[in-house]
């Protein structure tokens, strides 16, 4: 039971990684689509420059929901 829970918990985060994955690429994309600097998005935002990076980067697993809804829509 214990392999099967660990294989469960194994799939829902490689799914997790990839939807976290999407949404990083879809702000790097429509950022850049927009010829928007990391800085100037985090100064609209009102969030600072190193969340962008790490949002992009994948570097904070999952971005709270709060930062994402700052984001302007591009």
């Amino acid at each position: 039971m214990k392999i099967l829970l660990v294989y469960i918990d194994s799939k829902i985060f490689t799914t997790m990684s990839k939807n976290l994955s999407i949404i990083a690429k879809n702000i790097r994309k429509f950022r850049e689509k927009k010829g928007i600097s990391q800085d100037k998005l985090s100064k609209l935002a009102g969030v600072t420059l190193h969340t962008i990076t790490k949002i992009e980067s994948v570097a904070t697993p999952a971005p709270r929901i709060e930062t994402v809804k700052k984001l302007p829509m591009l």
